[in-house]
């Protein structure tokens, strides 16, 4: 039996060659199997077959440098080969040996021609357990918190670790839960797998993440809970990780990322520099008390230095003398401080204030370190919005302005709706009404701003953006490029602008009386009042002051009433949506929580009239200069509605 095994192996490939001239060889190949180095019982003789065939193609490399020769130790093959032939898989399956997948192990195959090994033997296959044939160099037991227990270990292939996750030892968990649930941090899930990716590659720092997904929230109860974290090389500079809970007996992958070294790919600076606005202050309190659930070292933002429903520049404070695993020598973080990161991410929640979003994906992370002593100014831009699901990039810079970190694709799914008690301060109410506006409406291109005791002509050139001139008419209206409007209530500023006809106004509810509401309304409009204090069971001043919002915001919108009666779409929450001809109004009302003299929750209301060119049967007005007899420019906007052959223009101010 020995010698037929060998002959196939070995006298097989000395008749293979002596057929051919080794002198134009270029590739010589040879399947041989991992049972030469591990063993098998009852199959010494296809062993020994194999090794010598190793040591046959090691002689001919000798020989003939110009010829590239490959010695492939194959485990069992699934579906396919001598092992499925003889029924082995299964038995070899619960010695601890894992089948080779038939498209991988020919994918494999390729890209070990296509490339130069080192090695003239090289050995594929899948799992194969702690035989006593071989001995390989183990990992010893590699730095970092989360990898306390070695499960398996192949070295620079793969390795599986664990660790136990409790208060003692993870004193962040109650810093970081949701209602009573402690929720093991995403970013230090990260951490987790780079400290699994790291052993594999010989402690190198990786330029990037890719591919990162949180499937699952990793829930650490009282008595907290086993994490297990693995790390798979795919490539030179690819490993693949994966973070798994002893949650339903490590059967679901909660965190994904494919985990890369070498350089990484993206722009520099992948978002545009945002155009910083007068914020309203923002009580850290209300923002941590009832927006954020984080607490303790996670409660970094200080403040937001520009804050809309796309786009945000938050300012992010240090910290000093924070332990996050005070059972360790050392805390041994590779990626820096994780609350760092971590408020990076909960800073966008401003921008979506009425719903409570957490982190599901990243296609791109390019990693940076952070320092706990440092400040860091995170910039967010919103890519686009999908449902519930919103997609961001973040820019993450230190307080000397050099880009530290970049997120690409951050991807956030709202779980449940938001709503604060004693009001909502004016520094979110402008996120807020424009999210909802564009629920409402289903109207894209909205933009608010809000502000205390500031000129609206601030607020509106923020909206417009550098280099856009904003002027006025005689009776006080703003024109300019897009359609814009604004609207004041005591020391609040609303200024809204849009692609199409916009017009906005605030009024504070205030006790009028039935009689003076019906006067101000007249009858058809205080009929409409009535059926909104009835139809939302809300008072008659507020509903007669969502009535009366609507008609202003109609008007400055440049929208008559006369021939298309005011009616009720629908309603919602705290919101109603009119309409009157092509116009819908959607209006607010809702406590604010202003400074100053309003610093008590003042109840308001906010009316929003958009129309569509198309819809309202004119195309947008376009600002335009024309020369006139003894001036030398007239800046105006002309109207391409026409009556009796006349066109329409209105001049908004004349330079000399």
């Amino acid at each position: 039996m020995l010698q037929d095994t060998v002959a196939v192996k070995v006298r097989g490939f000395r008749n293979l060659i002596a057929a051919l001239d080794p002198a134009r060889l270029k590739l010589a190949v040879g399947f041989s199997s991992i049972i030469a180095r591990l063993g098998l019982p009852g199959e010494t003789h296809y062993a020994v077959a194999n090794e010598w065939l190793g040591r046959e193609l090691d002689s001919f490399a000798a020989r003939h440098t110009h010829c590239r020769c490959l010695a492939l130790e194959w485990s069992v093959w699934s579906g396919v080969g001598m092992g499925e032939r003889l029924g082995a898989v299964e038995g070899l399956g619960r010695l601890g040996v894992a089948a080779v997948p038939t498209a991988l192990g020919t994918a494999i195959f390729e890209d070990l021609i296509a490339c130069l090994p080192q090695s003239t033997a090289v050995v594929v296959a899948g799992r194969f357990g702690t035989p006593g044939t071989i001995a390989l160099p183990r990992s010893g037991r590699p730095e970092g918190r989360f990898l306390e227990r070695v499960v398996v270990d192949y070295p620079g292939v793969e390795i599986v670790a664990e660790c136990r996750l409790d208060p003692v030892s993870d004193p962040y968990l109650i810093e970081h839960a949701l209602g009573d649930v402690p929720l093991f941090p995403a970013v230090l899930g990260l951490e987790a797998m780079v400290q699994a990716a790291a052993v594999l590659a010989d402690g190198a720092l990786p330029e990037s993440l890719e591919a990162v997904a949180f499937r699952r929230p990793v829930v650490a109860g009282g008595e907290g809970c086993t994490l297990r974290i693995a790390a798979l090389v795919r490539a030179p500079d690819r490993i693949e990780t994966v973070l798994r809970a002893e949650e339903k007996d490590f059967l679901f992958d909660h965190f994904k990322a494919t985990v890369r070294f070498g350089s990484a790919a993206g722009s520099e600076d992948s978002l545009e520099e945002a155009r910083p606005g007068p914020v309203p202050e923002l009580d850290l309190d209300f923002l941590y008390g009832q927006l954020l659930f984080h607490r303790g070292r996670f409660r970094r933002v200080l403040g937001y230095d520009e804050l809309s429903a796309t786009r945000c520049i938050a300012r992010i404070g240090p910290v000093q003398d924070v332990r996050w695993f005070p059972r360790r020598g050392e805390d041994g973080l590779r990626l820096g401080d994780p609350a760092i990161r971590d408020a990076a991410l909960h800073a966008l929640q401003g921008c979506i204030p009425h719903r409570r979003v957490l982190p599901v994906g990243v296609e791109r992370i390019r990693l940076g370190h952070f320092d706990p002593a440092r400040s860091y100014v995170v910039h967010g831009k919103e890519l686009r919005r999908d449902g519930d699901r919103f997609t961001f990039d973040l820019r993450i810079c230190d307080d000397a302005g050099a880009l530290v970190e970049v997120w690409e694709g951050l991807e956030l799914q709202a779980i449940e709706s938001l709503a604060p008690t004693g009001g909502w301060p004016v520094a979110l109410l402008g996120p807020l009404l424009e999210r909802q506006v564009e629920e409402f409406l289903s109207e894209g291109g909205l933009k608010i701003r809000l502000g205390e005791d500031v000129p609206s002509a601030s607020l509106l050139a923020v909206l417009l953006g550098p280099g856009r001139p904003l002027l006025y008419r005689p009776d006080g209206r703003p024109e300019a490029e897009h359609p814009v409007s604004a609207a004041h209530a005591g020391s609040l500023v609303l200024a809204a602008a849009a692609s199409g006809p916009v017009g906005c106004d605030m009024e504070t509810v205030v006790p009028r009386g039935a009689a003076v509401w019906k006067d101000l309304l007249e009858g058809r409009y205080w009929a409409l009042a009535q059926t909104l204090c009835e139809g939302r069971q809300e008072a008659a001043d507020e509903a007669a002051t969502r009535v009366w919002a609507a008609l202003e915001a109609l008007k400055k919108a440049g929208a008559s009433t006369a021939h298309a009666p005011l009616v009720l779409e629908r309603t919602a929450g705290d919101w109603a949506v009119l309409s009157s001809g092509s116009y819908r109004v959607a209006t607010w009302a809702g406590d604010i929580r202003a400074s100053g003299a309003l610093a008590v929750p003042v109840r308001t209301v906010v009316g929003l009239a958009l129309a569509s060119a198309e819809q309202d049967g004119r195309s947008a007005a376009r600002p335009r200069t024309v020369s006139a007899y003894g001036y030398r420019h007239v800046v105006g906007f002309a109207d391409t509605n026409v009556v009796g052959n006349v066109y329409f223009a209105h001049f908004i101010e004349w330079q000399g």
